[in-house]
């Protein structure tokens, strides 16, 4: 019975040692990192799932020939299992060891550098927008200062101290006039600034109407000019914006209704009746070809004489072929009278 009882207590302190043998097997060390939007990290050193107070935690840079980092070093884990770690300046990979009662973990992490206080300025050709974020977010009350750029020689009415508002922004007056203004956001200590150039729009259509006031100032001033003025502001607004003319300048629709009207009255042009028929209409006269040949002063005067000597040798052809077979018959007719009346005459004679 003694040795029943010894050897069923024997049995059961294996069996104890096998499940404390178990449990230390499944106590694993584990270390994450978790990083926030502001580029900052927190390390977790855990075992078995429960947070570990006073483990050691070393952090050191992958790449330490090309890359640095503020936050490398050792650290012990608080009564959390955590440790902060500072966000970097620039992107760096980190290694991250924990230790713990003879074991350890190590993983490899990419820390990213915030983005910071950013500063964008939008829609300058009307009412300007500020936006202001941190680290890509929104940020409400943040403190905001407009002022002109020290060489601009304009004013500008938005300039001032502002506060953005829920969604980090802050609008802006329109420009009366094209002018650059310094913007400056602050946060937290932390300051940011931008230059922005604000116009009154399309640059491209104001260039357009300043140069139709110079062809129309142009039109005003030899307006008075004798002969008329189309070609000269067509030379003037080819001169003045060449290649690239609006289309209100340069061309005769354009430049005046009277101008292209007496374009044609300009020294050296030819009148408008030049080279039209008596109707008014362009080409020859309904009559050319008819033999006039006018009064020999018009350069078409010979070619309508010799048009007129073509026709006269034509009639004369034509009645040449005419009387020619008039004659032709009137002599076949004559011949065979006489060839009748001959041998009448010689049937009588012969008659005894």
């Amino acid at each position: 019975m003694r040795g029943h009882t010894t050897a069923v207590l024997l049995v059961a302190v294996v069996a104890l040692g096998a499940m404390a043998g178990v449990a230390a097997a499944d106590g694993d060390l584990g270390v994450s990192v978790d990083k926030d939007a502001d580029g900052t990290a927190t390390v977790n050193v855990t075992d078995n799932g429960t947070a570990v107070e006073n483990a050691t935690v070393n952090v050191s840079v992958a790449d330490a020939e090309n890359e640095s980092y503020a936050g490398a070093g050792e650290y012990t884990t608080d009564e959390n299992g955590t440790v902060d770690l500072p966000a970097p300046d620039e992107d760096v990979e980190v290694e991250v060891t924990a230790e713990d009662e003879n074991d350890s973990v190590t993983e490899t992490e990419t820390l990213e550098a915030p983005d910071g206080l950013e500063l964008d300025v939008s829609d300058t050709d009307g009412e300007p927008v500020v936006a202001v974020t941190d680290n890509d977010t929104a940020v409400e009350n943040a403190s905001v200062n407009v002022t002109t750029a020290d060489s601009q020689n304009v004013t500008y009415n938005g300039t001032g101290d502002y506060s953005t508002d829920e969604n980090g922004t802050v609008t802006l007056d329109a420009a009366d006039e094209n002018v650059t203004v310094d913007v400056t956001a602050e946060y937290e200590n932390e300051t940011v600034s931008t230059t922005a150039d604000l116009t009154t729009g399309d640059e491209a259509a104001e260039e357009e109407e300043a140069f139709g006031q110079r062809v129309s100032g142009f039109i005003e001033s030899i307006q008075d000019r004798e002969g008329g003025i189309g070609a000269a502001v067509s030379d003037f607004a080819t001169e003045n914006n060449p290649g690239n003319a609006p289309d209100h300048a340069g061309g005769p629709d354009d430049a005046g209704s009277d101008s292209a009207e007496n374009e044609s009255d300009a020294p050296g042009n030819a009148p408008d009746d030049a080279g039209q028929g008596n109707d008014g209409e362009q080409g020859p006269p309904d009559d050319a070809g008819d033999g006039d040949a006018g009064d020999g002063d018009d350069e078409n005067g010979e070619d309508d004489a010799d048009t007129a000597d073509e026709e006269a040798d034509e009639e004369d052809e034509s009645d040449g072929d005419s009387d020619g077979d008039s004659d032709d018959e009137s002599d076949d007719d004559s011949d065979d009278e006489s060839d009748d009346d001959s041998d009448d005459e010689s049937d009588v004679r012969t008659t005894p």
